[in-house]
């Protein structure tokens, strides 16, 4: 069986341990969020994201006001920022158009692209539209987060590769950030699978496999 195949796997079936997966989901946002924000707030906003099937502007903006709830500061960005021979954000008028114009690619010609190829380009596009009034990219990070989630593959923290992120977003290269976003999928399914038998008390040494070959026709 391919490896790629082996590896969606394998978080599937992690995934479906649903006392498993809250304890791993809140042990991620404790690691994201590095209490700049409460986890046990912030988790189910994440969840009910999580069991959200239609994107639409609305949601995105419903779910951005949850997370700055604790900021008081809601809605859109409301302010322009200086021109740069870099990038510059849209001006704050168009931030909606800009919003609505990139969902409707999502739900629209993007739908049956493959899913790290979406959700980089939408995570780019998003990020470059800047469009919430704080935390555009820890908002941002965990819609992709739930993004990857819905599609059988681990979240993702860029904090390591923080200078190659921001390089992707300035220039707006999705293609190189889906290696970044690979690259840190890898080695949180590593992180997700050593939490798990961390969890249920395995030995290290145990392939996870044989750990749960008994919960799947693996």
């Amino acid at each position: 069986m391919d490896e790629k195949i082996i590896n969606k796997k394998i978080v599937e079936v992690l995934y479906r341990d649903k006392i498993f997966f809250k304890s791993y989901i809140q042990d991620y946002l404790k690691r994201l969020l590095k209490n700049r924000l409460n986890t046990e707030e912030v988790f189910p906003y994440l969840i009910n994201f999580l069991n959200e099937n239609n994107l639409t502007p609305n949601k995105l903006l419903d779910f951005s006001d949850q997370i700055n709830l604790e900021f008081n500061k809601q809605g859109l960005r409301n302010h322009n920022f200086p021109e740069s021979n870099i990038y510059t954000p849209p001006e704050h008028l168009l931030i909606w158009t800009k919003l609505r114009s990139l969902i409707n690619n999502y739900q629209g010609i993007w739908k049956d692209f493959n899913v790290l190829d979406k959700e980089s380009y939408f995570h780019v596009n998003l990020m470059r539209i800047y469009p919430f009034v704080h935390n555009n990219e820890l908002i941002s990070n965990l819609i992709l987060s739930a993004n990857l989630i819905k599609g059988l593959y681990p979240p993702v923290i860029f904090d390591n590769y923080k200078y190659e992120y921001y390089d992707c977003i300035k220039i707006g290269d999705s293609l190189k950030l889906k290696d970044i976003i690979i690259k840190i999928m890898d080695e949180e399914r590593e992180y997700l699978i050593n939490f798990y038998k961390k969890y249920y008390l395995f030995p290290e040494n145990i392939p996870i496999e044989e750990i749960i070959m008994q919960k799947s026709n693996f």
